[in-house]
C-alpha cells in the first residue's frame, strides 16, 4: 500500500501482482485489494461521503468491495470497448450491475450512453458529463496565412486513429501545394507504415511525422497550427478535440461517437468515418474559408462547456443530489 501527495491531493494505491490471469480472477483480486485499501483509509479519515469510480470495471469492483459500507457510489464509464460493443458476456453482466446498482452512472458522451443502454437494456437515468479540458490549453491569437498553412493531427499511431486516411485525404487535397503542411504528432506501431505511405505518395515535403509530444509540446503545436484534424474510427469522447478548441482552433473530425457531441458548424466540420473524399473536401474548405471561424469565440465556447468550473458544477450537482 502506498500513500503520496499529488497536486495537493492525498492519493492512496494498492498494487497486487496478478500476472496474466482470467478476468473473473482479476476482478476478485481487485475486490480483495480495495477492501484492504478502504480499511486503511477509513482508519485514517473515517468514512467518505462519496465514492466515485472511473471505468465500469473499477465501478463493479467498488460495488462489490464496499457493499457492506452503504456508501453512495458514482461510476463514470469511459471504455472504448463499451462504445464498440466488444464486451464478453461476463463484462456485459458487470456493466449491467454497475448501471443498476450504482447511485449515479455517468457516460462521457451521448454515443457512449446509447451503447450502455443497448448493452444493458436498462431503463435507469444515465448522466452525460464530458471530460474536462486542461487549463494548459488556452487561446493564443494567430494570423492565418495561406502561404504557410498548417494542419495538425495528434494521437497514438494505431489503426483506429486512421492517420492513413488523413494522409490520403491531405494528399488528394494539397499534393504539390507546398504552402500547406500536415504535422502528425505521436508514436505507435503504425509509424513505419505511415512513413512508407508518405514516401510512396511523394509527400515528404508536406507531411511530417513529428514523434511523441509532451503535453506542453502539444500546446505549442496547437498554437502554431491553423486547423486540427483527427479522423478516428471511434472515440468515447475525444479530449484532443477540446484541447484544440480551447486553443481557438477549428477542428475536423469524424462521426466516431464522441466527436458528434463536440463538433458543430461554429467550430468545425464533421465527416463520415473512413471517407477519404469527404475528409479531403473538408480540408480544402478549411484552407479556403478558415477565416470564417471566430477563433476567440471557439475558445470561449469550449471553456464554457468543458472548462473546470462547468464540469465541477455538474459533478457537484450529482453529488449533492445523492447526499
Amino acid at each position: 500500500i502506498e500513500r503520496i501527495e499529488k497536486e495537493g491531493i492525498e492519493v492512496w494505491s494498492i498494487n497486487i501482482p496478478c500476472g496474466n490471469m482470467p478476468k473473473d480472477i482479476l476482478y476478485r483480486a481487485g475486490i480483495f485489494g480495495l477492501k484492504i485499501l478502504y480499511k486503511k483509509i477509513y482508519s485514517q479519515h473515517g468514512a467518505p461521503d462519496i465514492v466515485h469510480a472511473h471505468f465500469g470495471r473499477i465501478g463493479f469492483i467498488s460495488l462489490k468491495a464496499l457493499s457492506e459500507n452503504k456508501l453512495p457510489i458514482v461510476i463514470t464509464e469511459h471504455l472504448s470497448l463499451v462504445l464498440t460493443k466488444k464486451l464478453k458476456n461476463f463484462e456485459i453482466s458487470c456493466l449491467k450491475s454497475c448501471v443498476e446498482e450504482s447511485n449515479a452512472f455517468i457516460c462521457v458522451s451521448s454515443a457512449l450512453k446509447r451503447s450502455v443502454l443497448q448493452l444493458t437494456g436498462s431503463n435507469k437515468n444515465i448522466y452525460v458529463v464530458p471530460n474536462m479540458v486542461s487549463p494548459l490549453f488556452k487561446y493564443k491569437s494567430k494570423q492565418s496565412n495561406k502561404e504557410n498553412f498548417l494542419f495538425l493531427s495528434v494521437g497514438n499511431l494505431v489503426e483506429s486513429k486512421r492517420f492513413d486516411i488523413t494522409i490520403d485525404a491531405f494528399s488528394k487535397a494539397f499534393q504539390g501545394n507546398e504552402a500547406v503542411k500536415l504535422y502528425i504528432g505521436g508514436n505507435g506501431p503504425q509509424r513505419g507504415y505511415l512513413k512508407q505511405k508518405i514516401n510512396e505518395l511523394k509527400m515528404n515535403n508536406q507531411i511530417f511525422l513529428i514523434g511523441q509530444l509532451t503535453r506542453q509540446e502539444v500546446v505549442e503545436k496547437m498554437h502554431e497550427c491553423d486547423v486540427f484534424v483527427l479522423a478516428s474510427d471511434f472515440e468515447t469522447f475525444g479530449v484532443v478535440y477540446i484541447e484544440a478548441l480551447a486553443c481557438g482552433k477549428p477542428v475536423i473530425g469524424t462521426r466516431n461517437g464522441g466527436a458528434e457531441d463536440i463538433i458543430n458548424s461554429t467550430n468545425g466540420i464533421i465527416v463520415d468515418v473512413n471517407n477519404v473524399e469527404q475528409l479531403a473536401v473538408a480540408m480544402e474548405e478549411m484552407y479556403k474559408f478558415s477565416t470564417r471561424f471566430d477563433n476567440q469565440k471557439i475558445s470561449l465556447d469550449c471553456s464554457a462547456q468543458y472548462g473546470e468550473k462547468a464540469l465541477i458544477d455538474k459533478l457537484l450537482s450529482i453529488y449533492r443530489n445523492l447526499l
